[in-house]
């Protein structure tokens, strides 16, 4: 899959508010679309967070360095994003649905 596929399933996909899980801390959080980037509301965090297009690009290139069985792992991108285990938990979603 290409990022851009990614992108338009993910866009399709958050029409309406929808909740996910973290992968490794099993922590739910909420997530809709914005313009160019998804919005994310969790009970974990203080101020909604808007992750934008250019840093999925950035976990989404980064990701490829990694063997498919690892790719997941947010302790991988600790260093070049802060949002990391939400962008992983939509990678996930997309992929594997």
């Amino acid at each position: 899959m290409k990022f851009e596929e990614f992108w338009s399933n993910l866009d399709s996909l958050l029409l309406e508010k929808r909740e996910f899980t973290t992968l490794h801390d099993n922590k739910t959080f909420e997530a809709r679309r914005a313009i160019d980037a998804i919005r994310i509301d969790s009970d974990t965090i203080s101020q909604p967070r808007v992750i934008k297009k250019e840093e999925f690009v950035k976990i989404w290139r980064l990701s490829l360095d990694f063997p498919k069985e690892e790719r997941f792992h947010p302790s991988h991108y600790s260093k070049s994003s802060l949002n990391a285990s939400y962008i992983l938990a939509l990678f996930h979603e997309i992929m594997n649905s």
